[in-house]
């Protein structure tokens, strides 16, 4: 949900490539995603946005979209129910 809430409020989002976080960030559309446990790869993708204002407000606005495009309330618990099932191995 700390992706969905952080592009909501028109903020770029840099997050690790699991589950939760594919149901919502599609990479460099909205977002900007890294492997696990790479975090110099974090840290470069942190600092690209930092240092170019423009990938700051194409990834910023983007998210924005797509959160108002897709995530309504309804479609934000559809979407966390089935990143957690996934991630668990369940059926939603």
């Amino acid at each position: 949900m700390a992706v969905v809430e952080a592009m909501s409020v028109g903020l770029p989002v840099v997050a690790t490539d699991v589950a939760c976080v594919r149901a919502a960030l599609e990479a460099d559309v909205n977002g900007l995603l890294v492997p696990p446990a790479r975090p110099v790869d974090l840290a470069q993708a942190l600092v690209r946005l930092l240092r170019d204002e423009t990938t700051w407000r194409r990834y910023a606005d983007a998210g924005l979209r797509s959160v108002r495009q897709r995530m309504g309330w309804d479609q934000a618990a559809t979407v966390t129910a089935a990143a957690y099932a996934e991630t668990l191995d369940i059926d939603p």
